[in-house]
């Protein structure tokens, strides 16, 4: 499932505070990504628009060695997530969890 992207804003801060959870200062980022420090300024205010935002979030995810999903991820559905991986855990095989849902989606398609 193909997360949505975040709004401006809101990656626009997760860019910062990935940065800063690094200790990296805008012009360190910047030179990494081969932008201007400005620039990334811009992004992390969320002046720029999606168009020209296009690959920031690979970009970020590799210069600042964090997933995808850290800049991703809708943070109102954390709490959801947390309580479904703690559900994975308790099954006797995690690794088997795709198999799983793949079982029951066919099921579903099936009408039964």
């Amino acid at each position: 499932m193909a997360a949505k992207k975040p709004p401006a804003y809101d990656l626009a801060r997760r860019v910062a505070a990935a940065r800063s959870y690094r200790n990296l200062d805008q012009a360190t980022v910047a030179k990494r990504m081969k932008i201007e420090p400005a620039t990334l300024g811009r992004y992390e205010k969320g002046e720029i628009p999606e168009l020209v935002r296009r690959g920031l979030v690979e970009k970020s995810s590799l210069i600042l060695g964090l997933p995808e999903e850290f800049f991703l991820v809708n943070l109102a559905e954390l709490s959801l997530m947390a309580e479904a991986w703690k559900q994975v855990q308790r099954l006797p095989r995690p690794e088997d969890l795709g198999r799983l849902v793949d079982e029951v989606l066919s099921e579903e398609r099936r009408g039964g």
